[in-house]
């Protein structure tokens, strides 16, 4: 035989409520965590792009592009 077990419905009614505000705090902490990481990717985003185009001016500024030989007038070393 199955057992029925009688539960107030004012118990359950306390219950549901329970979780669907539980439910909503989740949600809004879930809603808060996702804007920072769209902000973090956004700001690496950002740092990325300006890292990039700095590594790109290092390599052309640098001066130093070329063959080096010795320069047997001076015994120093000059770029062609």
């Amino acid at each position: 035989m199955e057992s029925k077990r009688n539960i107030p419905t004012l118990h359950i009614k306390k219950s549901v409520e329970s979780w669907e505000c539980e439910i909503q705090e989740l949600g809004k902490k879930h809603t808060s965590i996702c804007s920072k990481l769209d902000a973090a990717r956004i700001q690496l985003g950002q740092n990325d792009k300006g890292y990039g185009e700095e590594l790109d001016m290092q390599s052309h500024d640098s001066g130093l592009v070329g063959n080096s030989d010795i320069d047997n007038d001076d015994d120093g070393v000059f770029f062609s």
